[in-house]
């Protein structure tokens, strides 16, 4: 009896020890997970990216691109390498590289600008480091605008290019009016 009796406390102490170890793994889990969102929060914050429905937004404006240009100025791939780091430290992240511009020549002309200013910022973003399967494009040209195209500093606000960043794993919602 006073043999079965140790043995039962044996047991409970073990699975008492066994218990605690694994409440200190979820505990250290969970400060590993709160450190990384903050160290991403910040980053974000950096990068001035705004949250959206369809995840967190980060904009390149007109300004880190030459004028009719789909080549990247030392500022914007400056911006790129910052996101291309919170890429790499969140892999279940993908991206949306979205090109636009401001109404200003052909339409087939602004499609054709959106779309390599976007090829532009998805081939950076690939020679950083950022797998090229986690990077979708998607030209608008002149749709979209964020400003009326009615004098120059309207235009530029509406040459960009916008980086959607995923939700975790989340698809991206496609782009509708007002969105």
């Amino acid at each position: 009896e006073a043999e079965r009796a140790k043995r039962e406390a044996e047991a409970a102490q073990a699975a008492a020890m066994t218990a605690q170890q694994q409440a200190n793994a979820a505990a250290e889990q969970n400060r590993a997970l709160a450190d990384r969102a903050a160290k991403l929060e910040a980053m974000l914050v950096e990068l001035h990216a705004k949250q959206t429905e369809r995840g967190m937004v980060v904009t390149i404006g007109d300004v880190l691109f030459a004028t009719n240009q789909a080549n990247l100025t030392p500022n914007g791939t400056s911006t790129l390498r910052k996101l291309a780091e919170v890429m790499q430290q969140n892999p279940e992240r993908t991206v949306l590289v979205e090109g636009f511009t401001d109404s200003t020549g052909s339409s087939s002309y602004n499609q054709d600008l959106s779309q390599r200013r976007a090829n532009a910022v998805a081939t950076a973003l690939g020679e950083m480091g950022v797998e090229r399967q986690r990077i979708a494009t998607k030209a608008y040209g002149e749709a979209f605008p964020v400003a009326a195209n009615d004098n120059a500093s309207n235009r530029q606000l509406n040459r960009r290019v916008e980086i959607v960043l995923s939700n975790g794993n989340a698809p991206i919602p496609q782009r509708t009016a007002g969105r």
